[in-house]
């Protein structure tokens, strides 16, 4: 195991120590090295790139005059929770085992990164780690994010936290876990902001209007092909611009639940 920034650990495998002190907040983020080999890495790129269902991935808040939806520069393959709120939630749960099984398939015959991720967590944390069920139905898991060049800027001007709003799921903690299955050579980097994790009440009320400016320094990390990052996505994270290349990455969210559990969604 080696330290490359204080708050960032970098290891080859999932551990409970590291989830410890990830989800205690000791840590900004863990990064599992090579969790995802080239030619698979590859494989899952194209099977995202060349998808017939890619759309915008918009930022969702919850807000008290309603719902607000921004546009950060990420396209995605598959239907995000968020997109959900306000509004019905039949579409999401109708494709949300499909979604897991089209990616597996696309896997085939290797074991998907997503698949992976859950089961790794189930054996190394003390609690279970299962398919999240906020409203008592398995969810989907695994969402291609796909960023280009050209709209990447939009991502690096607009820090911002995801959660699920309370009366959705009341969680101890949230969490953002990416594989990175396609990376441009220089740019895209993750900056995290080592600052308390926001309220959920917060986020989905009260966004400052420039960040950057009123936070301290942000903690870089640039992702290698094939690396699993996982970071506490209530705190301030964004993504630094890139000139040429594609960012594609599949995704899911870790709650850490009041037992301790873990559930996955996205």
């Amino acid at each position: 195991m080696s330290v490359v920034h204080p708050k960032i650990i970098t290891t080859d495998k999932i551990n409970e120590s590291v989830l410890q002190q990830l989800f205690s907040d000791s840590i900004c983020a863990v990064r599992i090295s090579n969790f995802c080999g080239a030619s698979l890495c590859k494989r899952l790129a194209k099977y995202f790139l060349n998808n017939e269902n890619i759309t915008q991935y918009n930022y969702v808040q919850k807000t008290k005059d309603g719902i607000k939806s921004t546009y950060f520069g990420v396209d995605r393959v598959g239907i995000p929770y968020n997109s959900t709120y306000g509004t019905s939630t039949a579409k999401y749960y109708l494709e949300a085992l499909n979604g897991i099984k089209r990616f597996r398939e696309a896997a085939e015959p290797f074991l998907s990164p997503i698949d992976q991720l859950r089961l790794e967590l189930d054996e190394n944390w003390p609690s279970s780690a299962n398919l999240a069920n906020f409203s008592g139905k398995k969810m989907f898991v695994g969402i291609g994010r796909i960023m280009a060049a050209k709209t990447s800027l939009l991502s690096e001007l607009q820090p911002h936290c995801d959660s699920v709003p309370a009366d959705y799921a009341n969680l101890m903690g949230q969490f953002a876990a990416n594989v990175y299955l396609s990376v441009p050579s220089s740019g895209g980097e993750l900056e995290i902001w080592d600052v308390e994790p926001l309220p959920t009440s917060d986020i989905h009320t009260t966004t400052p209007t420039n960040w950057r400016s009123e936070l301290s320094q942000s903690i870089s990390l640039k992702p290698n092909l094939g690396d699993l990052i996982i970071f506490n996505s209530r705190r301030p994270h964004a993504i630094t611009q890139f000139k040429n290349g594609r960012r594609v990455t599949v995704q899911c969210f870790i709650g850490l639940n009041q037992n301790r559990s873990l559930s996955l969604w996205t």
